[in-house]
């Protein structure tokens, strides 16, 4: 069945995952962009959610609350886009736990002022 909406998904995590929609297997091999129905992206990597819960527990990322840090590290590790990438990406350094939850600080990313506005403590 072909859908209205699709997106390009591109794995950037170190492994390979696999998923299923609509009765149709989809293989997200790292690195490599894979176009995906809209309502597909929503529900194996909750596209669009605010809450990714459920999406990791389907995943098999998040069997307990103490695995939502390293599931939600995961999930940004795939990247959308309305358009095929014209070029394969280049592997990109994996994002880190800190930078998921904001810490500046703590993932080592130098801030920088901005004219007029002060480096946030």
């Amino acid at each position: 069945m072909r859908h209205q909406q699709t997106l390009w998904i591109v794995n950037q995590n170190g492994e390979d995952y696999a998923d299923r929609f609509d009765g149709e297997d989809y293989y997200f091999a790292s690195g490599e962009a894979v176009e995906v129905p809209v309502e597909g992206a929503q529900l194996m990597f909750g596209y669009g959610e605010d809450n990714k819960t459920s999406t990791l527990m389907r995943a098999g990322k998040a069997a307990t609350a103490n695995d939502l840090k390293t599931g939600l590290v995961w999930l940004a590790n795939f990247v959308f886009s309305n358009a095929k990438p014209i070029e394969q990406p280049a592997p990109l350094a994996a994002v880190s736990p800190e930078a998921v939850v904001g810490d500046s600080a703590a993932s080592g990313v130098e801030q920088k002022p901005v004219k007029g506005k002060p480096v946030p403590a």
